[in-house]
């Protein structure tokens, strides 16, 4: 059975799977497939969806600095949120971008 293409996941985004949202992308080696997966991404929307709840579960320490998010998890938050960024866009940048269409919705 051939491995690749291998499609993976990150919880949120605009593709819907068994009624909840991902963002998919395709790995077609080995390496790429190590290099997304200590992105975070996940080779099951299962797995994906397990996370993601995991993280909402995990309560912030007071006094401690927010976990930051990795690259994926930004991309998949903004295309969610329809941010439009480039591949050259900072993540600090795309924090920011995120964080004010937030307060921007919840206003």
């Amino acid at each position: 059975m051939q491995r690749f293409p291998q499609a993976l996941f990150l919880a949120g985004g605009v593709e819907v799977i068994e009624g909840r949202n991902f963002t998919t992308k395709l790995v077609r080696s080995e390496d790429e497939l190590h290099d997304a997966l200590a992105e975070g991404w996940h080779e099951t929307a299962d797995e994906a969806a397990d996370a993601a709840a995991k993280a909402e579960q995990v309560p912030e320490q007071e006094g401690s600095a927010p976990v930051a998010a990795t690259r994926a998890e930004l991309e998949a938050e903004a295309t969610a949120l329809g941010i439009k960024f480039r591949s050259n866009t900072s993540d600090e940048t795309l924090a920011e971008r995120i964080a004010a269409a937030k307060a921007e919705q919840g206003a």
